[in-house]
């Protein structure tokens, strides 16, 4: 499936003349959204994450002031899961879920070098980590803290790999190309093969620059 996400972005980029190309990279603030949790926890919370985002983009004019942008972007979602259970034992998950994603945004250039926009996006979860801490009260093993590091599995009670999303962004663009925006991305469709529901969500900060033409101008 990721190469169908790289083809996508590839086959987007060959229908602007007049394009702009660019870089980025930022940082994301990311969480999980849990609903359905079940078992023995008493309480279940969850935080969230810093990450990092790395990609590319296209500017493709639609019109005066409308271009297409999709990008083809590497980036880290998950979040802190924190379990309190009613013995008083506690975990703590923080789980990184590394992605391929296809955001395809429709861009309104304002006056003045800024911008907003929105549009869908199309991620495929490549790899995973999970960083945890257990911490025991009482129990046939006695009191204890155990933390390590395991790999995100994928798969019948694990994670799907496949997540959509829409996303919501702002900027502000220099005459040389330079830029810097933030985005909401809200995953729409459960990341967990399970009964419980994680929806990822994030804030994406990001600066990069543009090459090209820099005019919007129809063909």
């Amino acid at each position: 499936m990721k190469k169908y996400i790289i083809i996508i972005f590839i086959a987007t980029i060959s229908s602007g003349s007049f394009a702009q190309f660019g870089v980025q990279a930022g940082l994301t603030v990311a969480s999980i959204k849990i609903d359905g949790q079940t078992g023995s926890t008493s309480t279940l919370t969850t935080s969230s994450k810093i990450g990092l985002t790395i990609g590319v983009l296209i500017d493709v004019p639609v019109s005066n002031m409308i271009t297409f942008q999709p990008a083809l972007n590497y980036t880290q979602k998950g979040g802190k899961v924190t379990s309190k259970y009613t013995s008083g034992s506690s975990d703590e998950d923080i789980w990184t879920i590394n992605n391929l994603e296809v955001p395809l945004n429709i861009i309104y250039k304002a006056t003045g070098g800024f911008f907003v926009g929105a549009g869908p996006a199309l991620s495929y979860a490549v790899s995973g980590t999970q960083k945890y801490t257990s911490t025991s009260v009482g129990g046939p093993g006695g009191s204890g803290t155990q933390s390590g590091e395991e790999k995100a599995y994928f798969g019948d009670g694990g994670f799907k790999r496949l997540e959509f999303s829409g996303n919501l962004l702002a900027g502000y663009q220099l005459s040389n190309g330079l830029f810097v925006s933030i985005n909401y991305n809200m995953g729409l469709n459960n990341i967990l093969e399970a009964t419980e529901s994680w929806k990822n969500r994030y804030f994406g900060f990001r600066v990069g620059k543009k090459f090209g033409n820099a005019m919007m101008r129809k063909q």
